[in-house]
């Protein structure tokens, strides 16, 4: 797995390598010019490479070199007008070499504009005469390709700094940068190349960031004389009136998802009206009318005795009650996993999670949702999306799983995980709700929980995929990805087994 950087974790990286290992600055340009030039070399004939002073158009210097000596037509653009350090060096090399540097430039003449101007040092935003290169470079019709990031971001932020460059490919070296995996920040990236240059990965080791890929996912696979009590028991508690539907969907995909018995537990009056729509699933018909309150509590937790994971809040409503249940249910259950989710989450006091005895606690707030614990403003949640929950699950020893366009899972350890996969048209109402489903199927297996929640979340994500091709974005509705279970398994599945 790719792991994901920080501008300042990676300075340090790179700072260890030249310093403790001894591998000059000119190595790991030369390095990283010759690797960008492999992935352009082939996008067109007439190149324009734009630099800035520092490494970034050092590393683009390099590539003009190489693009010079195959018998590309290259001129060079001094962004900031002069060049420094081993950026100097590789100029007055180019210089020599005969390659074309341009005072004034018409950007429209080129095929292909490397975009070397600034790296991962860089801080938004540009402004003045650097601002209106950026957009003459946008308008030009070239393809630009970025060094390291596009010009004009933050390698730290997803934010969507303007104005910046619109790059239809970025390439970068040994790590993956936050605005490479988030969005917004994550559109002006273009098709995102990862090279290697002897940067040492041992020096990343600190830093527990990572992208996900299929390959790395731990399958569960049942063995031929199994039985439906060992392969995982789901307890899903929530429902109220009007929002019923969501518990129907939580256990649908919860037993598409593999759990061999899922009990579906709500008010007496809202099940027996469901009962139609339940029928592969056990039910428990709580004491309560219309919503949850602490008489549910008793039955829950003499039924939890013989179920592995307990999933709550599904369509559970706000109230003082619903609060009070969440509260007593974090006192009391012991030795089963616990998923809270959705109206779970409005209810929670963060005292009463802190000061638990539930030991594995698994959260999966959207985005409005973490916004509402912390007090923050989504936006502010979207920007620090990283901080927010490498700080949380380490503070509060929890497992969070947070939604946005992509989905992070962070661990009481400090490990962070980011699914690289799904679609927009995930963005609809009970989405969230098969997301819980599903996670509940795999925590109820023999699986560790990082592992499960590594899976379901791949899974789901790949079920919004599936569907969005079948369906079209606008379409697809959560059913549908319930479905399509059954062909993200299937495409799981065939990875490993190739």
């Amino acid at each position: 797995m790719l792991r994901i950087l920080t501008s300042e974790e990676v300075l340090k990286v790179e700072e260890r390598t030249v310093r403790e290992i001894g591998i000059p600055v000119l190595v790991l340009m030369e390095s990283a010019g010759r690797a960008l030039y492999e992935r352009v070399k082939d996008f067109g004939n007439k190149f324009l490479i734009v630099c800035g002073k520092g490494n970034n158009g050092g590393d683009a210097l390099v590539c003009a070199r190489y693009l010079h000596l195959k018998g590309k037509r290259v001129e060079v653009y001094l962004a900031l007008k002069e060049t420094r350090g081993e950026a100097k060096r590789q100029e007055e090399i180019c210089r020599k070499l005969g390659i074309t540097f341009k005072g004034e430039v018409n950007f429209e003449d080129y095929d292909v504009i490397i975009d070397g101007i600034f790296g991962t040092g860089f801080k938004p935003p540009l402004k003045g005469e650097l601002a209106q290169l950026i957009e003459k470079i946008n308008s030009s019709g070239a393809k630009i390709v970025s060094v390291d990031i596009p010009s004009g971001l933050s390698a730290s932020s997803p934010k969507l700094f303007e104005p910046s460059i619109r790059a239809h490919r970025t390439v970068t070296f040994n790590f993956l940068k936050v605005c490479h995996v988030l969005y917004p920040a994550k559109k002006r990236c273009g098709e995102v190349l990862v090279e290697e240059i002897p940067l040492l990965e041992s020096f990343a080791k600190p830093y527990k960031r990572f992208l996900l890929d299929l390959n790395s996912l731990k399958l569960y696979k049942r063995e031929e004389d199994t039985y439906k009590t060992k392969e995982g028991k789901v307890l899903i508690v929530g429902g109220s009136r009007g929002l019923s539907g969501a518990v129907v969907l939580s256990a649908r995909a919860s037993l598409r998802a593999g759990a061999g018995l899922v009990k579906v537990a709500m008010p007496r009056k809202i099940l027996k009206r469901l009962e139609g729509a339940l029928i592969e699933q056990l039910k428990l018909y709580l004491p309560d009318e219309e919503s949850l309150s602490l008489k549910s509590l008793n039955p829950l937790m003499e039924a939890l005795k013989d179920y592995d994971v307990l999933g709550m809040g599904m369509g559970m409503g706000r109230s003082e009650e619903g609060e009070k249940l969440v509260g007593e249910i974090l006192k009391r259950v012991k030795g089963k996993k616990l998923l809270l989710d959705a109206d779970a989450l409005n209810n929670l006091n963060l005292k009463d999670l802190k000061e638990r005895e539930t030991e594995e606690v698994i959260l999966t707030p959207h985005l409005g949702e973490m916004a509402r614990l912390l007090k923050m403003s989504v936006e502010e949640v979207k920007e620090k999306f990283f901080e927010v929950g490498e700080e949380f699950s380490k503070e509060y020893k929890v497992y969070l799983v947070l939604k946005g366009a992509r989905m992070g899972i962070f661990t009481p350890e400090g490990e962070t995980y980011l699914c690289p996969f799904g679609s927009p048209a995930l963005a609809k109402g009970g989405s969230g709700d098969v997301l819980s489903g599903i996670l509940c199927a795999l925590l109820s297996k023999r699986l560790k929980t990082l592992e499960a929640l590594k899976l379901g979340v791949c899974l789901f994500a790949l079920c919004g995929e599936i569907s969005q091709r079948e369906k079209f974005t606008e379409c697809v509705n959560p059913l549908d990805l319930i479905e399509n279970l059954p062909k993200a398994f299937s495409k799981l599945y065939s990875i490993t087994d190739s």
